[in-house]
C-alpha cells in the first residue's frame, strides 16, 4: 500500500490501473517453489486490491483494474492462438476506463468492459485461476480467457 501513496504524490491526478492479482507475496518469498504456494487471494472475499487501493488513495484518483488476467508472454503478442488477447477492464470513472481501452485498443487487443470497481474481485479471482490451471494443464502460461458471444 505504500506503493499507492508513493504514485499518489509522484503523479497526482493520473488514473491508476492496477494489474496485480493478490497472491501472498510473503509466501512467495518464503518458498522455493511458488507454484504450491501461491494457494489463495489474501484480499478479504468482499473486495479487491484494486478497492483496497482506491481506499488509501486520494478519492480524485481514479484506479482501475485491467491486465491481470494476461500472462506477460501474450501480452508480448497481444495474442493467443491467432486470436487477439481480450482484456476486461473494471473501474468507476468512466473516462479512465475509456482512455485504458483506448491502450488496448491501440495494443491490437479487445477491452472488455466489466463494470465497476466493485467488479474487481471477480477479475482477481479469475486471474488467480488462470495462473492455477497452467501448471495442470502444462499450459506455460501461454493461454487467456476470451469472452465468446
Amino acid at each position: 500500500m505504500e506503493l499507492a501513496r508513493w504514485l499518489t504524490a509522484s503523479a497526482p491526478g493520473w488514473s491508476r490501473a492496477d494489474t496485480r492479482s493478490p497472491c501472498s507475496l510473503a509466501i512467495l518469498k518464503r518458498e522455493r517453489n511458488w507454484r504450491r504456494s501461491c494457494k489463495r487471494l489474501v484480499t478479504p472475499p468482499e473486495s479487491s486490491a484494486a478497492q483496497e487501493i482506491a481506499r488509501l488513495v486520494p478519492a480524485s484518483t481514479h484506479v482501475i483494474k485491467a491486465f491481470n488476467t494476461i500472462f506477460s508472454p501474450t501480452l508480448l503478442t497481444g495474442q493467443v492462438a491467432g486470436q487477439p488477447l481480450d482484456v476486461f477492464i473494471a473501474g468507476d470513472d468512466d473516462a479512465a476506463k475509456a482512455t485504458v481501452s483506448q491502450l488496448v485498443a491501440d495494443g491490437g487487443m479487445r477491452p472488455i468492459d466489466a463494470g465497476p470497481l466493485a467488479h474487481a474481485r471477480y477479475l482477481e479471482a479469475l486471474g488467480f485461476l488462470g495462473i492455477r490451471l497452467p501448471f495442470s494443464r502444462s499450459a506455460q502460461f501461454q493461454s487467456a480467457w476470451k469472452l465468446l458471444a
